[in-house]
């Protein structure tokens, strides 16, 4: 005759005062360990909202600089700050700016009231 072979199978056991104890700490360990770990996982992902905002803002700065540069290469040009001055033509009633490197006129208006009235002033007494 065969012998039989004993093998094993996951079945309810009641658990003794003193096994109920231990797996009440284990339970408690457990809780403490997932506490933990939930804890620094908001704590890492709001350190990556930071961080993923300021990627963002290098990113967005990037493509500000790219549509820039790609608009001075395209048109061979840009803008700088360039010395300017104001003169006024009395005659045409007009205050003309012109660059001082080129003497180019960029921008005209019109006299502005004060202006007028200053420019018989002070033609009077350049003619004196």
């Amino acid at each position: 005759m065969q012998e039989a072979e004993v093998r094993t199978m996951s079945l309810p056991v009641k658990l003794s005062e003193s096994e109920v104890a231990l797996r009440a700490q284990e339970l408690a360990s457990a809780e403490s360990v997932m506490g933990d770990a939930e804890t620094r996982l908001d704590a890492f992902v709001e350190a990556a909202k930071g961080t993923k905002k300021g990627i963002e803002t290098e990113i967005a700065d990037a493509r500000g600089s790219v549509r820039r540069l790609a608009r001075v290469v395209r048109e061979r040009r840009e803008d700088r700050d360039v010395p300017i001055m104001e003169e006024a033509d009395f005659e045409k009633g007009a205050m003309n700016t012109y660059r001082t490197d080129t003497h180019e006129v960029v921008a005209t208006r019109g006299l502005s009231h004060d202006e007028r009235q200053q420019s018989l002033f002070t033609r009077g007494r350049k003619s004196s």
